[in-house]
């Protein structure tokens, strides 16, 4: 889209200008190490990175200068690093179910692939079957996944419905075909977000001809 275009825009400008004020800072920061060295050894060495009361005063004019600019350089970095995480979470936060759709191509990718835990990682520790306890799911996916071959798993009309702040409702048909099975019906997973990110609490399917 237009925003993540130009968000990604940004994002380059930036990590170009942070990169050249860490360049600078680098450069500053040896200058500012080699005038400490003519100081008396009895003065206590402070980081360079944090400027305080209890630094050790540098008594030239040029040095006081070069420890400003090198603060100022250092505050506008960081400035720029905050913006662009900022930026980035917002960005998630404005498109939950474009995130939850790119989750279910790699579940889709997961289940061809025969990855029964990366398949499984999906699944909130929340979800229930209706017919087993979790246990016996895990296990029955598991077999099922390992004894199928050759799978392919195409999905289409994928629709998102936001049902809470925190809980997106997906629906699509699903294509199901392998060495030994094959069949169409729709699908619809229900993704709740936690600690860990967005995960499926429920699922259901319906055959369709």
């Amino acid at each position: 889209t237009a925003q993540e275009d130009e968000f990604n825009i940004f994002k380059q400008e930036s990590e170009r200008e942070i990169f050249d004020l860490r360049t600078k800072i680098k450069s500053l920061r040896n200058q500012l190490a080699h005038l400490k060295s003519d100081q008396t050894k009895s003065k206590q060495q402070k980081t360079l990175l944090i400027s305080t009361e209890k630094s050790s005063k540098l008594s030239s004019p040029e040095s006081s200068k070069q420890k400003q600019i090198f603060g100022n350089i250092y505050k506008t970095a960081k400035k720029k690093e905050v913006l662009q995480n900022d930026s980035l979470s917002s960005l998630t936060e404005i498109n939950p179910a474009k995130v939850v759709v790119s989750k279910l191509f790699n579940w889709v990718k997961a289940w061809e692939t025969r990855n029964s835990s990366l398949y499984l990682s999906f699944y909130s520790k929340n979800f229930k079957d209706p017919k087993r306890s979790r246990s016996e799911w895990e296990a029955y996916r598991r077999k099922t996944i390992k004894n199928y071959l050759n799978i392919s798993l195409q999905v289409s009309s994928i629709k998102t419905y936001l049902t809470k702040k925190n809980t997106i409702r997906t629906s699509f048909i699903q294509r199901f075909k392998s060495n030994k099975f094959s069949d169409v019906g729709l699908k619809e997973l229900v993704w709740e977000k936690d600690s860990k990110g967005w995960k499926i609490i429920k699922e259901s399917w319906e055959p369709r001809q």
